[in-house]
C-alpha cells in the first residue's frame, strides 16, 4: 500500500512538472528573450538578446503612409454559422483544428510573436469595437477572422456596411478559411452573397487545392513563411489595386497576399486550417507588412546572449517598420517598432 501512495504521489509530480513546461512553452519572455530600438541621427539600432544561441532576423520595411497593426480582434462566435472546414487533414498526432482551436492557438501565436494587445469578439462584440474605431481611429488597428463567413452585425452583403467602412477607413482584415466576401454568416446559417470584389476588385478567386512551391519574392525566407498552399488566394493580375504577394508562389496565386482597399488593406492567408498557416498568419499580422512594404533593410545572424545592428534611414519619411524575431521556423520570439519619421528630418 506504502508503494502504491508513492507511485501516486510520483505521479502526480510528474504531471505537475509537464503542465509547468507546457505552460512555459507561451512563455518565451521568461528564457530571457528581448530587444529593444531607438532612432537617432538618421540611424536605427536594435538589439537583441538571448540567455543561449539562436539565429535571429530583423527586417526594416518602408510602409508609406501605412501604419503597422497594434491592436488585433480576434473573431470567434460559436452561436453563429462558420463556413471552414474543420475537418481538414492535420498532422500525425496533431489536435483537429476546429476553428475553437485554431483561435486559442493563434492568440498564443500571436503573443510570442509580438502582439500582446489581443482581444476575441463575438459578433456583437465585434460590431461595437468597429463602430468605435470608426468614432475615433480604424489606423493600426487588426481583425483576424477565421470562420470562413463574415457576421450579419458588420456586414450584409455589397458595397457597404459597417466592415467594410473599418477597412476603407485604416484597418487590416487577415483573412483565412474560405472565399473573402461570399458567405455572410447569420445565427441561423449561411447567406451567400457573392461579395468578393467588395474587398479585392476582383472575384478571381482559386478554388482549388493547390500548392506552390516557388518563393514569391525574398520576403519568403526572411519572414519564415512556411505554408504554400493557394486554395482561396487571389489573382492580383486581376485587380487594379495595389498588392504584395509573400510566402510561396506558382506564377499566379500567393499563400499570403495583401491587397489596398481605401485606406486600408485585406491579407489573405491561403488554404484551409493548419498549424504552418496559424504561424503564417500571426507573422502577417504582428511583422507590419502591407501592400505596399518596401525592404529597404534586412539583417540575420546569430545572438549569442546578445547582438546588434544597426539600419541607415538618412533621407527617409514616412512609417519605417522593424521587425526582429528568433528563432527562424522555430520562431519563439518577435517584436515590432514603428518608426514615423515626418519629412523634415527623412530629408
Amino acid at each position: 500500500m506504502k508503494g502504491s501512495r508513492l507511485l501516486v504521489i510520483f505521479a502526480v509530480a510528474l504531471c505537475a512538472v509537464v503542465v509547468v513546461g507546457e505552460m512555459y512553452a507561451y512563455l518565451p519572455g521568461s528564457y530571457g528573450y528581448g530587444s529593444s530600438a531607438e532612432l537617432e541621427e538618421g540611424t536605427i539600432g536594435f538589439s537583441v538578446e538571448n540567455r543561449g544561441s539562436d539565429e535571429f532576423d530583423a527586417v526594416l520595411l518602408d510602409n508609406g503612409d501605412y501604419a503597422a497593426v497594434d491592436t488585433v480582434y480576434v473573431y470567434y462566435d460559436p452561436d453563429y454559422a462558420s463556413a471552414v472546414n474543420e475537418d481538414a487533414a492535420v498532422e500525425v498526432g496533431a489536435q483537429r483544428m476546429t476553428q475553437e482551436y485554431y483561435v486559442d492557438q493563434l492568440v498564443k501565436v500571436l503573443g510570442y510573436r509580438g502582439c500582446q494587445n489581443v482581444t476575441v469578439l463575438d459578433a456583437e462584440g465585434l460590431a461595437d469595437a468597429l463602430q468605435g474605431d470608426l468614432s475615433g481611429t480604424c489606423s493600426g488597428r487588426g481583425l483576424v477572422m477565421a470562420s470562413g463567413a463574415i457576421p450579419d452585425t458588420v456586414y450584409s452583403g455589397g458595397e457597404s456596411g459597417l466592415l467594410v467602412s473599418w477597412i476603407q477607413s485604416g484597418g487590416s482584415l487577415y483573412w483565412v478559411g474560405n472565399v473573402i466576401g461570399k458567405y455572410v454568416s447569420t445565427a441561423d446559417g449561411l447567406v451567400d452573397v457573392g461579395s468578393t470584389a467588395v474587398f479585392l476588385g476582383t472575384d478571381a478567386v482559386n478554388l482549388e487545392n493547390s500548392s506552390a512551391y516557388d518563393d514569391a519574392s525574398d520576403l519568403r525566407a526572411m519572414f519564415s513563411y512556411e505554408y504554400n498552399r493557394t486554395m482561396y488566394s487571389v489573382d492580383v493580375s486581376k485587380t487594379d489595386r495595389q498588392a504584395l504577394g509573400v510566402g510561396y508562389s506558382d506564377g499566379t496565386y500567393t499563400s499570403t497576399t495583401f491587397v489596398q482597399m481605401g485606406a486600408g488593406q485585406v491579407c489573405i492567408v491561403a488554404g484551409e486550417y493548419n498549424s504552418k498557416q496559424v504561424r503564417d498568419l500571426a507573422t502577417s499580422v504582428c511583422s507590419g507588412l502591407c501592400y505596399c512594404s518596401e525592404v529597404i533593410g534586412y539583417d540575420h545572424g546569430v545572438v549569442d546572449n546578445h547582438a546588434t545592428g544597426s539600419f541607415d534611414v538618412s533621407g527617409r519619411s514616412g512609417c519605417i517598420r522593424l521587425y526582429v524575431y528568433i528563432g527562424g521556423y522555430f520562431c519563439v520570439y518577435g517584436q515590432g517598432y514603428t518608426f514615423d519619421i515626418p519629412s523634415s528630418v527623412g530629408t
